[in-house]
């Protein structure tokens, strides 16, 4: 649809630069289109016809012959012809100077309307590399100021007619208009028409969608994080004490939940103050978009309501904060080890040139799918999965929330590129640098068959492949606990996308927080861990209730993370709590149950999907989730079941 409405406009002024052009070369290099004629000038049958380029005396005597005279800005009549044809002086000066130089806006308005027209077919094949729209708004900006042009270019038109009739008073001459004004006005109403497609192409592509609204820590800002035509904007409603009731006080009296003294200071519940920020949004963010700085990095759009209760706004350049925010970011030096980064390849991209595609919900993290910046075809283009920590999440969370999620990023970035590859993780990719030093996020492939979670929710797949993903599930944290070195805490269906093909691909390693009913019970940081050999030689694990002062190793969850300590200390404890959670996991991909419908740690086989699962599977997968870490089987038997049970 946009694409058509740009080709319109494109060949809509396509005609009328050529109408234009016809108009600017009339009277000496176009015969036949004039602005004034005056007929029977004398009695030996001459006339004069006058156009913007020169002009032409016509002779009707014998044969009709015409001498054009130009090119010439104005109407100036040689004298010689003045008295060979014996003309009235009126000839000579029915025209003001002054008036006559206006003529030059018909060329002026052809070459612009040409340009749109350029413009629009760029837009139409999608030559902009930073972004598709960026033309098609450049081309309403000069077809707005075209319009406006050609107007006044008809209006001289026709004031340079009635001019032309009033200065002859005598009735020997009569002059009229001729075809020139009427061609300006057919050129002057396709260029308005191309104005309005263009203006509807505009509005069409402009697309906004809402990743967050969040509350500032100090309680007297909401934030809106939203994507507006392939870029971040940031919108901000700050509390005003002298204005309780106007929409930005409202908002922020809403979204805390604050005491008011009359119900006009807030709204009555979230959807309401959710659709009141939607709607300001949508009536601010085209007309800022116009400013090239609304995408500066540390900018965001302050909305107010004004005395007069009208929606405005104005671009806040945060630069001290920004730089706050820098501070936290690291250069990819500071995350990896010199070998890491010799043994693999980085693509560094700023993050500024990113064309977003739509947002995704990701927890606490800004999660988007973007497209290479690159590519010339916005549709066909290959696209990412961008996940970084924006500035508006540095806004909302604090410096020391904030930058726990940061380090957690970094976490998922050291953990990707110190395992070796395997065909069911997450391969490293680029990472997304801002200002080219700076890493505040990175970027991966988009699977575009989406999580395992939602795929369950709107397909019924085969037992057989169920059991091919719990073998890729158990096969990729076989390796990364036995080759990485490392683990996974939060094996939930929604961690795990699948490619075209349907192979299970497990993401999402950060390691910071787990759901509940994921979690293994003895992972809930409560309790320490070590092993003992008993006199048979078996080992055993053996968990004590911490009972100390609080402990707490992660900024992102506020709780205490036992992984990290355990993977150093005993990684048989680490390893029996992903036997746990890959229990739980697999019993939610057999019964295809969503995490919401997980309120309790018990498993159930009641419903109608499970009756095609085997019953040696259920006892498996019961056996593995024992509350004892010391009664579960080891991830090497997991392997070797699920390796023998998917190829049935």
């Amino acid at each position: 649809m946009e694409s058509f409405l740009s080709f319109t406009s494109a060949v809509l002024n396509v005609v009328a630069f050529v109408l234009l052009l016809l108009v600017t070369l009339s009277g000496y290099a176009i015969k036949g289109i004039y602005l004034i004629i005056l007929p029977w000038v004398n009695e030996f049958g001459h006339d004069l016809r006058f156009g913007v380029l020169g002009f032409c005396q016509t002779d009707y005597r014998i044969e009709t012959t015409s001498t054009c005279f130009g090119p010439q800005r104005g109407y100036f009549v040689p004298f010689d012809l003045v008295e060979q044809d014996d003309l009235p002086l009126s000839v000579t000066d029915m025209m003001d100077p002054p008036l006559l130089s206006v003529l030059v806006l018909h060329p002026i308005c052809a070459a612009l309307a040409m340009l749109c027209a350029i413009m629009a077919l760029l837009s139409v094949f999608k030559f902009s590399p930073r972004n598709k729209h960026l033309l098609a708004r450049f081309a309403f900006s000069l077809a707005f100021q075209n319009a406006l042009l050609a107007t006044a270019a008809f209006a001289i038109d026709v004031a340079v007619v009635e001019i032309a009739k009033s200065r002859f008073q005598d009735n020997v001459i009569v002059p009229y208009g001729g075809s020139a004004p009427w061609i300006a006005l057919a050129a002057m109403i396709l260029i308005w028409v191309s104005l309005i497609i263009l203006a509807l192409d505009n509005f069409l592509a402009m697309k906004i969608d809402l990743i967050g609204i969040t509350g500032c820590d100090d309680e007297n800002s909401v934030i809106g994080l939203y994507v507006a035509d392939g870029s971040f904007v940031t919108a901000r409603f700050s509390t005003d004490t002298a204005q309780p009731t106007s929409l930005h006080s409202r908002i922020v009296n809403r979204y805390f939940n604050k005491e008011v003294q009359q119900p006009s200071e807030t709204f009555m519940d979230f959807p309401e103050m959710r659709a009141a920020i939607e709607a300001a949004v949508l009536y601010v963010v085209p007309s800022c978009m116009a400013d090239l700085s609304v995408k500066d990095p540390d900018v965001l759009v302050e909305i107010v309501e004004n005395s007069h209760g009208a929606i405005a706004y104005s671009l806040c350049h945060e630069a001290n904060l920004y730089r706050s925010y820098l501070s936290l970011l690291k250069p990819l030096e500071d995350i990896l080890t010199p070998s890491q980064i010799k043994d693999s390849s980085f693509e560094f991209v700023d993050v500024q040139s990113l064309v977003i595609v739509r947002p995704l919900m990701d927890g606490h993290n800004t999660a988007v799918v973007v497209r290479d910046p690159f590519s010339t075809d916005p549709e066909s283009g290959k696209k990412y999965f961008f996940k970084a920590q924006h500035f508006s999440d540095f806004l909302t969370t604090g410096e020391e929330m904030c930058g726990g999620m940061i380090r957690a990023q970094y976490n998922e970035i050291a953990t990707l590129h110190a395992m070796p590859p395997h065909p069911n993780i997450l391969p490293p990719k680029c990472s997304d640098s801002s200002q080219h030093t700076l890493i505040c996020g990175m970027l991966q492939p988009l699977y575009e068959n989406g999580d395992l979670e939602e795929y369950l929710k709107d397909n019924v797949p085969s037992l057989k492949q169920k059991a091919q993903w719990c073998f890729q599930l158990v096969s990729a944290i076989h390796h990364v606990h036995f080759a990485g070195n490392r683990y996974h805490i939060d094996l939930k269906p929604s961690n795990m996308v699948l490619d075209s093909n349907l192979n299970l691909i497990v993401i999402d390693w950060e390691n910071e927080g787990a759901n509940k009913s994921i979690r293994p019970p003895e992972a809930d940081g409560s309790f320490d861990v070590h092993a003992e050999e008993l006199p048979s030689g078996e080992i055993r694990l053996k968990y004590e209730k911490y009972m100390g002062p609080r402990r707490q190793n992660s900024a992102s969850t506020l709780v205490w993370n036992v992984f990290p300590i355990w993977n150093r200390e005993c990684r048989l404890a680490v390893e029996l709590a992903q036997v746990y959670s890959l229990g739980r996991a697999m019993w939610m991909i057999l019964t295809c149950t969503p995490s919401e419908d997980l309120k309790d740690r018990d498993i159930w086989w009641v419903s109608e999907s499970t009756k095609a699962i085997p019953d040696s599977w259920k006892k498996v997968i019961e056996a593995w989730i024992c509350k004892d870490p010391n009664d579960r089987v080891r991830l090497e038997v997991l392997l070797q079941f699920w390796k023998e049970v998917s190829t049935f």
